[in-house]
């Protein structure tokens, strides 16, 4: 805690694996151990293009406005910063 805020502790973004977040009331389920993989953007686009597909969009995705009322502290942290992104990709 830093001047009594509770801080999100952020791992180096350079090491890339796999990491395991709990969701919250998950299709009526308590608690889902969801795993993802972690990936430098680097490493996303040199596949995207080492492949022969070519990027026609890119989302970075924001909540949506019902979640602000269901989960207040999530929707707060995640309203900032993302945590999912779509991207468009056509074959060349």
């Amino acid at each position: 805690m830093i001047k009594g805020k509770r801080l999100r502790i952020l791992d180096n973004y350079f090491t890339e694996r796999k990491i395991y977040n709990l969701w919250r009331n998950v299709g009526g389920l308590k608690n889902v151990k969801m795993p993802s993989y972690h990936k430098t953007y680097e490493t996303i686009i040199n596949l995207i293009l080492k492949n022969k597909f070519e990027i026609v969009d890119y989302k970075d995705c924001f909540p949506l406005k019902k979640s602000k009322k269901l989960f207040p502290k999530d929707y707060k942290i995640f309203s900032k910063q993302p945590i999912f992104c779509v991207w468009k990709v056509r074959k060349k």
